[in-house]
């Protein structure tokens, strides 16, 4: 085993690169580079332009988890289903029903999802650190009181979740300790060499299957951040990662070799970001006079005013410095609080957004169809859920239709008993005391053919959900439903339009609706089967699991401005990045205490050798997080400070902001909205729309003309 460690931006990816380069080209057998999940798109693209044609037949880019299906589908082992977080959240809570007597710190778990999707969450972890119920059980008895009987009850629940999915013939067993198994007994086949990049550190399952490469004496070569001396506390869990592999091997009796790399053209061209990077921890770090705008701290009024002048700033890379809209990145620490004010200000200001992220499937049109029909059946045909269910778009009517049924509804505030009477409706579409004309009777015939269109799936379906006893009848009494409705068809055509509208996410998104409903029903039915269950119930269970599923798509097209979370920034060839949010909330966030165990007693069990995160480790490891992701650009780095949060409270900066100022002199950098929006044409135009003087209106749409 081969160990290169380096700094960020020290050559060590560019230097595997070229050696599976040198590789393909003599034709060595097959070598694997395995990397992060999030990183995977763009380490192809950088090895197929590295090794050319024929980089598939001798080299492949993986992740652990694709490398644990690739190996599935060579030695078998994959016939059990696996399940989906809807699926597992499903069995968790059938398993805790049937343990809530024996359960006491967990026996209101049965009925709060909450808790069952924290216990999920913490059963998950454990796993992937590769602790079994055997092992919490023994370290329960080593500790007493509250810690020791959360281990035993864990334990217990860790049991009968897995006996749930046994019974259900899905696996049980982790990917990555099949693959673990599976290396061990049969090797990895054709594949030589195995590369692994990118990685902060390792669970205990992708620590078990790198040892299990090392017990078949497969050549591996292992890249970590890090420094000769490692004395830097964000690199702590890289020399933790690194000792625990030298120590494997040592075990193993197989040979280890280091390499440490140092930044040599890490930053062509720009000193001030080597320097900050370098030494972005150090507060007695030698200072150091900016040099250009390598490095901007800018300060906004709020989030909103923070995106809008990222944006123009982005806007004036691309017109006035030459950047594509791929070389620039956008990324903030807890990123779902600024996605929905981002997407908004990118729409407005035309620029091309990829947000590295998953949609849940709840808040999407298929989950909002399902719950307006139960709503509708379960209840009184009232407008506002009869309205909903027609704005879904996914009825069958036009929309031209859709808007005609809809005034009617509201006119009348038409009920239940109107919807069950054979006769067609008669009342005036426009209201009392007016005439009844030829096309007003041409009208209520449309809305008749509408209203009968409409009704005829939702009164079959309100008959088969009330004849359903079982979880299993209660599947297929919505699945008929949806047959009524040729939703497949629906959905099909829906994605079609989408597609010649070039809509080209949404399209992507439709396509994959019906496949993820059909997936969930089947796991509903293997899982809960004859249990019984009424329409009510199900209806419940339904939106839980929805909302569960995540909806996620593959770039519609490349050259665009990728943003997201930290923890999700891997594009390798950003000229400049953009930081919003640089508030010390958010750099390092706080500790969440949304979870099972404590700070402190994930302190103590991290004493006890079960590395489940938490504690100082969780800290260095985000500062960990904050160094990989600001060493990214080449070019420019920009760290945005909102003064207030979204609700007006206000905010101070975070330590690498301040670090940023000390260490280079810098001034902030006000953002002035006006000028702002003075850089895309929407904005301008609101500006100037919004003027009080007539004359500063029209100046600033001739600055537009301009």
């Amino acid at each position: 085993m081969r160990l290169i460690i380096g700094k960020a931006r020290s050559g060590k990816t560019a230097a595997i690169i070229r050696e599976i380069q040198c590789a393909v080209r003599q034709k060595r057998g097959k070598t694997v580079l395995i990397v992060p999940e999030q990183y995977s798109h763009e380490a192809e693209r950088e090895l197929c332009k590295a090794c050319g044609d024929s980089t598939s037949l001798y080299a492949e880019v993986l992740s652990f988890s694709s490398l644990a299906r690739w190996s599935l589908a060579k030695n078998g082992g994959g016939s059990k289903t696996r399940m989906d977080r809807s699926g597992k959240l499903l069995c968790m809570s059938m398993a805790l029903r049937e343990l809530q007597p024996m359960l006491k710190l967990f026996s209101g778990a049965a009925v709060q999802v909450q808790t069952q999707l924290q216990l999920l969450q913490e059963i998950e972890t454990l796993r992937s650190a590769a602790v079994s119920s055997r092992m919490l059980r023994d370290l329960s008895g080593e500790l007493n009181g509250h810690l020791g009987d959360k281990l035993q009850e864990l334990a217990l629940i860790m049991e009968g979740y897995d006996a749930v999915t046994a019974r259900a013939n899905a696996s049980t067993e982790d990917p990555l300790a099949i693959l673990a198994k599976q290396i061990r007994s049969n090797g990895l086949h054709e594949i030589t060499e195995v590369y692994v990049d990118g990685f902060l550190d390792f669970t205990g399952l992708e620590t078990d299957v790198i040892k299990a490469m090392l017990e078949r004496e497969i050549r591996l070569t292992v890249c970590l951040p890090g420094t000769p001396d490692n004395y830097e506390e964000h690199f702590l869990p890289s020399r933790i990662a690194a000792e625990q592999l030298k120590e494997i091997a040592e075990e193993l009796e197989r040979d280890v070799s280091e390499e440490y790399f140092v930044p040599q053209d890490a930053y062509t061209g720009s000193a001030v970001l080597r320097h900050f990077i370098d030494h972005m921890f150090d507060f007695g770090a030698e200072k150091m006079k900016g040099q250009g705008s390598e490095l901007r701290v800018v300060r906004a009024a709020n989030p909103r005013e923070e995106c809008e002048g990222v944006a123009a700033a982005i806007l004036r890379a691309v017109r006035e410095d030459g950047c594509r809209w791929r070389e620039l990145a956008v990324a903030v620490r807890g990123f779902e609080n600024y996605r929905q004010a981002l997407e908004t200000c990118f729409r407005r200001y035309e620029i091309p957004l990829f947000i590295t992220r998953k949609d849940s499937l709840l808040d999407r049109p298929l989950s909002l169809c399902i719950d307006a029909a139960y709503r509708i059946v379960l209840g009184n045909w009232e407008t506002e859920d009869v309205s909903a269910y027609l704005r879904c778009g996914l009825s069958g009517l036009t929309e031209e239709a859709c808007d005609e049924l809809c005034g009617y509804l509201y006119k009348w505030q038409i009920k239940k008993e109107d919807w069950l009477r054979k006769e067609p409706w008669r009342q005036h579409p426009e209201g009392y005391g007016r005439p009844m004309t030829e096309e007003i009777q041409e009208k209520l015939g449309r809305i008749h053919n509408a209203r009968l269109h409409i009704a005829k799936p939702l009164l079959f379906f309100s008959s088969r959900v009330r004849e359903a006893n079982t979880a299993t009848e209660q599947v297929q009494a919505l699945a008929d439903f949806f047959n009524e409705m040729h939703m497949e068809r629906c959905l099909r055509e829906r994605s079609e339009e989408l597609l010649r509208e070039e809509k080209l996410e949404l399209a992507a998104e439709y396509e994959q609706f019906w496949e993820t409903l059909e997936n969930l029903f089947k796991q509903i039915s293997g899982i809960l089967g004859e249990a019984e269950m009424d329409a009510e119930s199900f209806q419940k269970l339904l939106s839980t699991l929805l909302a569960q599923i995540d909806i996620g798509i593959i770039p519609v097209a490349l050259d665009r401005v990728a943003a997201g979370d930290f923890d999700r920034m891997r594009r390798r060839n950003i000229r400049r990045l953009y930081v919003l949010g640089c508030s010390d909330d958010r750099l390092p966030p706080a500790h969440s205490e949304n979870s099972i165990f404590t700070e402190d007693e994930r302190t103590l069990l991290t004493e006890k050798n079960l590395r489940i995160g938490g504690g100082d480790l969780e800290l260095w490891r985000e500062y960990a997080i904050i160094y990989q992701t600001l060493s990214l650009p080449s070019e420019q780095l920009l760290l945005a400070f909102p003064l207030t949060d979204s609700h007006g409270e206000k905010l101070l900066p975070a330590f690498v902001y301040n670090q940023a100022k000390r260490m280079f002199d810098l001034a902030d950098e006000n953002i002035s909205i006006k000028r702002a929006r003075l850089s895309s044409r929407e904005p301008a135009l609101t500006l100037a729309l919004s003027a009080h003087e007539p004359k500063a209106g029209k100046e600033v749409v001739l600055q537009v003309c301009r």
